[in-house]
């Protein structure tokens, strides 16, 4: 439609109420100018108050006699030492007249190739799978007549979180499928710090109080640490079942199935459980013969519908298998029990902390990278190294000093390390050792190169004798003098944004 204001009469009708419309929005145009200005000032006043924050920040700061202490430090030799004062450190001077001795921390190397002859390992790979690539053969009689144990054992790696609300009453909880025989082997952290797990039977044997790092675990699941955590702390369990189980969801258009672990040992119950129109029904079906490295999966009429790969834990369903019809309201589930290879080794390190201990449980499935990994990241406080040119493993303790007074500052158990990783009789590459050196006439030590005496932090770089190696201490009156001149420029920048804004804000306010 076409519309042509004032045809008959001349008049511009719609410039007419464009007009009137401006008018009787102009009140509300004001409003709105009104309330720009007024986020403005808000704006403004948010800008200054965080100026006089600032500055009062820096104010308070200026009233702390570091900033009037400030310390230079100068070293006759910085090869030999260095230092660094703090401003609680008074004006003096330190003579460290020799270093017979360094601090280190003790590394161990393995026993040799951990891969077998003419056979490599790939540390990205799972572990059960390369058994025979490894250089330890276990499950066997050698030519003495003896047996020679397997490193990998058959069983259920479970892991489960408890939030601590009573320290004084904590339970692991359901006991019926957990492997009690495998106590040994489980991984207790609490907020990070491992505990090694021990029976009533082993506890009383001992005839003993628990340790500070070590649970008790009770066969109705009651846990009780030689440490009570506090409450709110987190508890992490990785322990050994009897099985695992798992449920997993069919539809029409599922084709395969992953089971949470690899390197399957036996499958103790397959079934299927199908619901439709209100009526669940189930199946049970069962393992069949290995075709072409895979195990059949049969149905209850021995149909094969199926396949299931041990190393991987991959199920593939074929086209017999019955799935439920696309848009139909029923729903089928499989439930499966299984368990798989596993094997467990611990650590046991003597650091500044005092005594740590960490146990492992690893699934076959995992690779050689995720055991260094967990290693790592352990709180036994070591790094674990796997040179692939040379096939050998180092540990390395994380922390310099001896801390075990001479003895193992590393203690390694359990098959999987000793023996497939080869670290049973470790050569020590590197003693864990304090530094030793004399001070201002006093032979003394530490466990690290770098230690603070008096506010200064000395830092040992290498021996020496018969040289003498001063440190003077004294005030650093520019870093004092910087530290002024900077509270003043910053009062000064502060005082001259303030009259800026007061002069802008005098001449808005001047009539227009």
């Amino acid at each position: 439609m076409v519309r042509i204001g004032g045809l008959a009469s001349g008049m511009d009708i719609d410039q007419l109420v464009s007009d009137l419309m401006k008018a009787e929005r102009m009140p509300l145009d004001k409003l709105k100018q009104k309330k720009q200005i007024l986020e403005w000032q808000r704006d403004d006043y948010r800008a200054m108050n965080t100026l006089l924050l600032d500055f009062r920040s820096e104010l308070t700061q200026m009233k702390l006699t570091t900033r009037y202490r400030s310390r230079l430090t100068t070293s006759s030799n910085e090869a030999m030492v260095t230092a660094t004062a703090s401003g609680a450190a008074s004006q003096s001077s330190y003579s460290i007249s020799k270093v017979t001795q360094l601090a280190s921390a003790e590394t161990r190397v393995n026993g040799g190739n951990i891969s077998a002859d003419g056979k490599s390992i790939d540390p990205s790979k799972s572990l059960y799978a390369q058994e025979s690539s490894f250089m330890y053969k276990g499950n066997h009689t050698d030519s003495n007549g003896n047996s020679v144990a397997s490193a990998w054992k058959n069983g259920a790696v479970l892991s489960k979180n408890i939030d601590v609300t009573d320290p004084a009453a904590i339970s692991f909880g359901d006991m019926s499928k957990v492997d009690l025989s495998e106590l040994s082997s489980w991984s207790v952290k609490v907020n990070g710090v491992g505990f090694n797990a021990l029976s009533e039977a082993e506890l009383s044997a001992a005839n003993r109080p628990l340790k500070e790092n070590e649970v008790l675990v009770k066969e109705d699941g009651t846990l009780q640490f030689g440490k009570e955590p506090a409450k709110g702390s987190v508890i992490k369990i990785d322990y050994v079942a009897t099985e695992r189980t798992g449920s997993h969801v069919i539809s029409s258009s599922t084709s395969s199935i992953q089971l949470a672990q690899g390197a399957l040992n036996e499958v103790k119950s397959i079934k299927i459980k199908e619901t439709a129109s209100g009526t669940t029904t189930e199946k049970t079906f069962s393992m069949g013969n290995i075709v072409n490295g895979e195990r059949e999966i049969l149905d209850d009429a021995n149909k094969v519908v199926g396949t299931l790969n041990y190393e991987t834990g991959k199920i593939t369903f074929n086209a017999d298998m019955q799935k439920p019809a696309e848009g139909s309201d029923t729903t089928m589930t499989l439930e499966i029990a299984y368990d798989h290879k596993y094997t467990a080794f611990s650590v046991d390190t003597s650091t500044s902390k005092g005594e740590r201990h960490d146990s492992f449980l690893i699934s076959g499935s995992e690779s050689l990278n995720n055991v260094i990994s967990k290693v790592n990241a352990s709180s036994a406080g070591v790094n674990m190294f796997f040179d692939s040119a040379t096939g050998q493993m180092t540990m390395t303790r994380t922390e310099t000093g001896d801390f075990n007074k001479g003895g193992a500052e590393i203690t390694t158990s359990g098959s999987f390390l000793n023996d497939v990783l080869r670290f049973k009789g470790a050569a020590v590459k590197e003693e864990g050792k304090n530094a030793e050196f004399v001070i201002n006439g006093l032979a003394t030590n530490r466990s690290s190169n770098t230690f603070e005496v008096n506010g200064v932090t000395f830092t040992l770089k290498q021996t020496f004798e018969d040289q003498p190696v001063s440190i003077n201490v004294s005030n650093d009156s520019t870093k004092v003098f910087d530290n002024i001149k900077a509270f003043v420029d910053k009062y000064n920048e502060m005082i001259d944004k303030i009259q800026k804004k007061r002069v802008k804000n005098a001449i808005e306010a001047i009539p227009h």
